[in-house]
């Protein structure tokens, strides 16, 4: 097919030319790079031997240089910057994560830290299975003068507020005073998703 459609295409050539590119693990995409390489050799040669295939057809690309030679703009992320090999990079932004505070429905130390992100100026969310929830919450927040607002889906800056959403756990961005919670962090509630995980396992067993 090579001999009569010369033009190799890449699933980046069906990506909108204003997309971002995030690429996690940039050293696991290297490595699965080369190892597709190395099948593709294989399956060559042994294609070649038995007349199958043309010794001049190319089989897959080098992702190192799909990526180069792209225009769209990215961002790469690693665990540790040693991963990301010789790559030009414009700039490095260190990102660092603290694993949410289990609460166990202990509101007096949710105000706790509560009082902290707000003097920090933190843009903190609060994730609930629902709108019904997310009045309750806000109701629980209230009473132990937590100042928050429903979000209806756009993130305040700054601000405490209660958003519907599906998430895991929740996080902590220290350095960029930014943080999320869920309800299993704070009434160690079990998310939905986490039930289905859970009842999935059961039914396994």
């Amino acid at each position: 097919m090579e001999c009569i459609y010369p033009e190799k295409t890449s699933l980046l050539d069906y990506v909108s030319k204003d997309a971002y590119l995030i690429i996690d693990d940039y050293a696991r995409f290297i490595e699965k790079s080369k190892s597709l390489e190395e099948e593709a050799g294989y399956w060559k040669t042994h294609h070649i031997e038995t007349g199958a295939i043309a010794s001049g057809l190319s089989l897959v690309q080098d992702g190192r240089k799909v990526l180069k030679e792209s225009p769209l703009k990215r961002t790469y992320l690693a665990i540790f910057q040693k991963g990301l090999g010789r790559l030009a990079l414009d700039a490095i932004h260190p990102i660092t994560t603290r694993t949410m505070t289990q609460f166990f429905s202990q509101m007096p130390m949710v105000k706790v830290e509560a009082d902290r992100w707000k003097k920090q100026g933190a843009t903190v969310i609060v994730l609930v299975d629902d709108a019904k929830r997310a009045q309750k919450v806000e109701q629980t927040f209230a009473d132990f003068e937590i100042k928050s607002v429903i979000s209806n889906g756009t993130v305040l800056e700054g601000q405490h507020q209660i958003m519907v959403g599906k998430m895991h756990n929740g996080f902590e961005l220290p350095e960029d005073k930014f943080a999320i919670l869920t309800e299993r962090e704070l009434f160690n509630k079990l998310t939905n998703a986490h039930r289905e995980i859970k009842k999935s396992r059961m039914r396994n067993v």
